[in-house]
């Protein structure tokens, strides 16, 4: 829009004012099975407003191939914190080809094998004085439960091959082993309409922490019999 005025004064303003549609994106998602030899009949929508509609389909051999849409935000470079970047690298290391499959603009120059070993170098950069891993890349916070999440993923990424320090590894895991056994607890909070009700529970992460140890080959026997002789 372009104001103009003449008289005393000529003055001329432009002001441009945002064009939206009048509809927001709609994403619309289905899946289902088919047997060898059957067929099925796939019926598009056609309530979208004309020229503004695309549909992919995508067949695969992998039933988890149901959670493309979910999977497509997670594949690619993994950038973030660390639980961002190990969210993006789990997919990467167990379905790599599925994650070419729903996603391949993101491998036209890279394959998930090359995000997995970037991720993997950059948790590495992460790592603490005292073992653990810290939130964001070049942060001095220590975050637990991104250090078990994180210590997850490179046990998994060992098994499968490929290269993981051996010396940052055991750091952490032995973090993790320190924290495990101080039986820390969190108020757990139940709200009901009769009102709201706290207790003390194990906090989440001296369990996660037991679990990984466990798979690392480093279980805590007497840390997982305290609490399965606990369950409350």
């Amino acid at each position: 829009i372009i104001f103009e005025t003449t008289g005393l004064a000529n003055i001329k303003e432009e002001i441009d004012i945002a064009v939206r549609p009048i509809s927001p994106l709609v994403v619309e998602t289905c899946s289902g099975t088919i047997e060898a030899g059957k067929e099925i009949k796939i019926d598009i929508p056609k309530n979208f407003l004309k020229g503004t509609q695309s549909t992919t389909l995508t067949i695969s051999k992998f039933p988890a191939v149901k959670f493309a849409k979910q999977l497509k935000y997670l594949v690619g470079y993994p950038h973030g914190c660390v639980e961002q970047t190990v969210s993006k690298l789990f997919p990467q290391l167990y379905f790599e080809d599925l994650a070419k499959l729903v996603a391949p603009e993101m491998y036209r120059t890279n394959n998930p094998v090359y995000y997995v070993k970037e991720g993997i170098r950059k948790i590495e950069s992460m790592q603490l004085y005292d073992g653990s891993i810290s939130y964001w890349q070049g942060g001095t916070e220590t975050s637990w439960w991104g250090s078990v999440y994180a210590a997850h993923f490179l046990v998994e990424a060992k098994k499968a091959g490929f290269n993981v320090s051996e010396s940052m590894l055991n750091k952490l895991t032995k973090y993790l082993s320190q924290k495990a056994k101080e039986q820390s607890t969190f108020d757990y909070v139940t709200y009901l309409p009769t009102g709201r009700t706290i207790k003390k529970i194990a906090s989440k992460e001296i369990l996660y922490s037991l679990y990984v140890l466990a798979m690392a080959g480093e279980g805590d026997i007497a840390s997982m019999n305290y609490y399965k002789a606990r369950p409350h």
